[in-house]
C-alpha cells in the first residue's frame, strides 16, 4: 500500500468480531486473517482515546500522592479560583488521587536541601496504600525540578514495597510551579498504567519485531513518539490530536479556495508547515510561516502564519537552550512571492542542526502545486524540504515524510510563497 492513501472504519467496540479495532482495522485492509506475515509493516502510527476516556470516566490508576510536608491540600485548594465566578453551591472537581500523605522534607528556591529527607515518616503511608490494593503513586516535592534528591529517594523505597507505576514530578514535568507540576504528575501516575496495558496488547496484536517494525503514538502535542515512551500525561489528546493536525490543512486549503474563488485575494502558502523532531529523548513540534497572497490594491506579507494558523515560534535561544540543536537561518524566502501588479509574500527558510540522531517528520502542503495567482498575477514558489548530511550528501525530502538523521545533519525547510495579483 505504498503510495496509496485510503480510509476504513469500524466500530471502535466490536468485542463478538474483535480485540482492537485498530488491530483489525490493518487486517482488513491488508485483507490477512491470521498471523501477520513476517515483516509485513514497516510502521503503524495511531492516536488513541483510551486517556481522553478514562480521565474524565475515572477509570484510571488509584493514586497515592506523596508530597511536600505542610502542602497535602494543595492540589485541592489549586489556586483557590471559582470554577464558576456566580455559583452558589460551588463544586471542585473531583480529586484523581485517592489518597495522599506528607513527605518531611523541605528544598529552597535555589534547589538547596534545607532539612532533609526523614525516610522513617513515610513507609507507613506507602505500606498502607499498598495493602489497599494502590499501586500507583505520584511524588511532587517543593522545587524538586532544581534539586530530585528527595523525590529519586522516594520512588527507590516505593518500588522495593511493589508499587508498580512511580511518576515523579521532575521526570514528568521539570518546570517551576508545584500546582500544575503535581497535577500533571497525578495525571501521568493515573492514565499510565492503562495506557502501557493498551499498547502492549496492540504490540503483541501487530506481533512487533517480527511482522512489524515500529509502533509510534500521536502524543496530545501532535507529535510522534514510540510506544514504549507513551505515558500517560502524554496521551489526553492523543486520539484527536491526530484530526487537529489533519483539519488544520484541510482548513487552509478550504480558506485558499474560498478567497480565490470571491475574488478576494490570490493564494497563500496554506499549510502550516508541521515539522516535528526528536527522539526517545525529546520531541519538538513547530509550525513554519510562509508568505501571503497578494490583492487588489496590496502586497502579500512575507513569512507569516495565515489563514487558520497563528502558532507562534519558539525564540532561538530557547529553542538552543532547551534542545541540543543548532538554528542555522531563519529567514525571508527573499523572490518566492508571485510576481504581478502586486506581488505575492515570500516564504521563509529555516535551517536546524541536530547535534544529536533524531527522527524528522513533516506534514506540508504545497510541495508541488503553487499558490495560485489572479488576474495574470504569477504563482507563488513551492515549498522545498531537504537534508545535508554531515558525509557532504544532499537529499531531497518529500512535503509529507519522515527520516531519520545522524548527529550534525541539517534539515532545511522553504515554505510556499503567496500568488501574486495582476499582470505585472
Amino acid at each position: 500500500m505504498i503510495g496509496i492513501g485510503s480510509t476504513h472504519k469500524l466500530l471502535s467496540e466490536n468485542p463478538e468480531r474483535y480485540a482492537d479495532a485498530a488491530v483489525q482495522g490493518i487486517r482488513e485492509m491488508m485483507e490477512i486473517e491470521g498471523p501477520f506475515p513476517d515483516n509485513t509493516i514497516r510502521a503503524v502510527r495511531m492516536g488513541t482515546t483510551v486517556a481522553t476516556n478514562a480521565l474524565p470516566e475515572r477509570k484510571g490508576e488509584p493514586v497515592l500522592l506523596l508530597i511536600a510536608k505542610g502542602f497535602r491540600d494543595l492540589l485541592e485548594i489549586g489556586y483557590q479560583t471559582c470554577p464558576r465566578l456566580f455559583d452558589l453551591h460551588i463544586i471542585r472537581p473531583e480529586r484523581l488521587y485517592r489518597k495522599v500523605a506528607e513527605m518531611d522534607e523541605r528544598l529552597g528556591a535555589d534547589g538547596e536541601v534545607i532539612r532533609a529527607l526523614d525516610e522513617t515518616a513515610t513507609p507507613a503511608a506507602r505500606q498502607s496504600a499498598y495493602d489497599e490494593g494502590l499501586r500507583a503513586l505520584a511524588v511532587a516535592g517543593l522545587h524538586a525540578y532544581l534539586n530530585p534528591v528527595h523525590e529519586r529517594r522516594v520512588a527507590d523505597m516505593a518500588r522495593q514495597i511493589g508499587l508498580t507505576q512511580i511518576s515523579t514530578s521532575h521526570e514528568v514535568s521539570k518546570l517551576t510551579k508545584l500546582v500544575g507540576r503535581g497535577d500533571t504528575t497525578v495525571v501521568d501516575a493515573n492514565l499510565s498504567p492503562i495506557l502501557r496495558r493498551y499498547v502492549g496488547q496492540v504490540a503483541d496484536a501487530l506481533d512487533m519485531g517480527r511482522a512489524c517494525e515500529r509502533l509510534l503514538f500521536m502524543q496530545s502535542s501532535g507529535g510522534l513518539t514510540d510506544a514504549r515512551l507513551f505515558q500517560g500525561k502524554d496521551a489526553i489528546l492523543s486520539g484527536p490530536a491526530g484530526g487537529i493536525v489533519g483539519n488544520t490543512e484541510v482548513s487552509q486549503a478550504m480558506c485558499n479556495a474560498l478567497l480565490g474563488a470571491l475574488h478576494v485575494m490570490a493564494g497563500s502558502q496554506a499549510t502550516m508547515n508541521n515539522f516535528v523532531w526528536g527522539n526517545d529523548d525529546f520531541q519538538n513540534y513547530e509550525t513554519i510561516a510562509g508568505g501571503t497572497g497578494a490583492g487588489p490594491g496590496f502586497d502579500g506579507c512575507d513569512a507569516i502564519q495565515t489563514h487558520m494558523t497563528n502558532t507562534r515560534m519558539t525564540d532561538p535561544e530557547i529553542l538552543e537552550k532547551r534542545f541540543p540543536v543548532r538554528l542555522e537561518a531563519f529567514g525571508i524566502r527573499e523572490g518566492s512571492g508571485g510576481r504581478g501588479k502586486w506581488t505575492g509574500g515570500s516564504g521563509a527558510t529555516r535551517m536546524i542542526r541536530f547535534l544529536t540522531p533524531v527522527t524528522v517528520t513533516t506534514l506540508c502542503s504545497h510541495r508541488e502545486i503553487p499558490p495560485f495567482g489572479v488576474d495574470g498575477g504569477a504563482p507563488g514558489a513551492v515549498g522545498v524540504n531537504w537534508a545535508e548530511l554531515p558525509d557532504g550528501r544532499h537529499v531531497d525530502l518529500k512535503g509529507n515524510d519522515e527520516t531519520d538523521l545522524p548527529s550534525g545533519a541539517v534539515f532545511g525547510m522553504h515554505t510556499p510563497g503567496g500568488g501574486g495579483w495582476g499582470a505585472p
